[in-house]
C-alpha cells in the first residue's frame, strides 16, 4: 500500500516531491507480463500533470486497463473504454483508468445522480454534489473535487468529451 506524505512523497516520473495531495494520482496496478518495462511505476505517486504528458501515459493507462479486463471478475462490468462499474451490494465503485480516478455511488441513489448529471451537462444546473464530490463545469472542463469538512483533498480536471462519455455510459449501463 502507497502513503502519501505532503512535500515527502515523490512523483514516480519526475522524482520532484509533490506539495498536495491534490497534485497527485496515485498510479494502479498494471499487467506485468505485457507491460514489464513499467512494473516500477504502478503503486507508486506521480504528479497528475507528470502522468499526463508523460511519454508512456498511453501504455501505462493500457496496462492498468488491460489488467482488469483479463481479470475481470463477475461484479465488474467494463461499460466502456477505460471504464468500469463495479457492484457491491448496494454500492456501485465507478473507476476510469483513463483519468485515473473512481467514485462510489449507493445504488439507491444512481437515478437522482444520473438526472443530476445530464442537468450538468446541459448546462441546466452549475454544479452538483453527492458524497463528497463537487462537481462543476468549466469552458473546456468539469472539475471534480472531494471535498472533507470545506477542505478540497482531491481535484480532478477532465475534459468536457471524457466526462460525457463517462456519463452517457453510465445512463446506459444497466446497474
Amino acid at each position: 500500500m502507497s502513503f502519501f506524505f505532503p512535500n515527502k512523497s515523490k512523483c514516480s516520473i519526475c522524482q520532484l516531491a509533490i506539495e498536495e495531495y491534490k497534485d497527485a494520482v496515485l498510479l494502479g496496478y498494471i499487467e506485468a507480463d505485457a507491460y514489464p518495462e513499467l512494473l516500477k511505476y504502478a503503486r507508486s505517486f506521480a504528479h497528475r500533470h507528470c502522468f499526463n504528458n508523460w511519454s508512456n501515459n498511453q501504455d501505462f493507462i493500457d496496462a492498468s486497463f488491460s489488467l482488469v479486463k483479463n481479470y475481470n471478475n463477475q461484479s465488474t462490468n467494463i461499460i466502456g473504454p477505460y471504464l468500469s462499474i463495479d457492484k457491491n451490494d448496494n454500492i456501485l465503485r465507478i473507476k476510469d483508468y483513463y483519468s485515473i480516478f473512481e467514485f462510489e455511488i449507493r445504488v439507491e441513489d444512481l437515478g437522482e445522480i444520473r438526472n443530476n448529471f445530464n442537468l450538468l451537462i446541459s448546462d441546466e444546473l452549475d454544479s452538483i454534489n453527492f458524497n463528497d464530490w463537487n462537481i462543476s463545469k468549466k469552458e473546456t472542463e468539469y472539475i471534480l473535487q472531494q471535498v472533507n469538512e470545506n477542505t478540497i483533498i482531491d481535484e480532478i480536471h477532465i475534459s468536457l468529451n471524457r466526462f460525457e462519455e463517462i456519463i452517457q455510459f453510465l445512463n446506459e449501463s444497466d446497474t
